[in-house]
């Protein structure tokens, strides 16, 4: 059986004047862990797509909450306060075919944030 992924997305600003490298991070739905990963790099000013997939054999119909969550102090402790966790809901429903692939809404929000734990790191340096 062919398992069709649901393609998560997650929006990262740098609004600070210096790149960040190696930011490692995890994605999270419905409190299980389903992808972790390292964002290579994050130029000053820009912003970048952070993307993951969920496979779920039969995912149940409904709401869905999907975390990723950011170590950017490097501590390898996710979820401190420097940290960025990021969350939102997707939604799922049956199309007469198991399951529709969910399309999820790309987070403008996190640039607020972003900036904020970005200019706090640097602070602590």
């Amino acid at each position: 059986e062919v398992v069709r992924p649901v393609a998560l997305l997650c929006q990262v600003r740098n609004p600070t004047t210096t790149d960040l490298s190696a930011i490692p991070y995890k994605v999270y739905v419905d409190g299980e862990e389903t992808d972790n990963s390292t964002l290579e790099l994050l130029s000053a000013g820009s912003t970048v797509n952070v993307s993951s997939a969920w496979y779920a054999k039969d995912p149940r119909e409904g709401a869905h909450e999907a975390i990723y969550t950011f170590d950017v102090d490097g501590d390898g402790m996710f979820g401190s306060n420097d940290d960025l966790t990021v969350s939102y809901t997707f939604y799922t429903k049956d199309d007469g075919t198991n399951w529709a692939l969910a399309l999820t809404v790309a987070l403008g929000i996190i640039v607020f944030v972003v900036g904020f734990l970005l200019v706090r790191r640097k602070n602590f340096r």
